[in-house]
């Protein structure tokens, strides 16, 4: 949730920075986000675990990439880009 938070924040997308999923998704809501289907997530839209645990934003059309990070190392953050199953997960768009 926190590069996800820092992502939006630094590009005009969210205002304030969140750490927590559970209050990244609130805040999104309360912006002006809303659900889409995996089909009509794009690149740029977020992607959050069903449980709740992880977000990433859509890298692809379909949602069939995303964009993350996590930790590899203490301290350290990994940036990655991978393929994703769009049946599993919540996506928010703005659009």
């Amino acid at each position: 949730a926190d590069f996800v938070s820092s992502c939006l924040e630094d590009t005009g997308q969210l205002g304030g920075h969140y750490v927590g999923v559970s209050a990244l998704e609130q805040a999104l809501v309360h912006q002006g986000y809303h659900q889409v289907s995996a089909a009509d997530a794009k690149p740029g839209d977020i992607y959050i675990t069903p449980q709740r645990s992880h977000t990433e934003l859509v890298a692809a059309p379909g949602a069939t990439r995303l964009l993350g990070t996590n930790n590899d190392s203490p301290g350290h953050q990994k940036i990655s880009e991978t393929s994703h199953e769009p049946a599993s997960g919540i996506y928010y768009s703005r659009g």
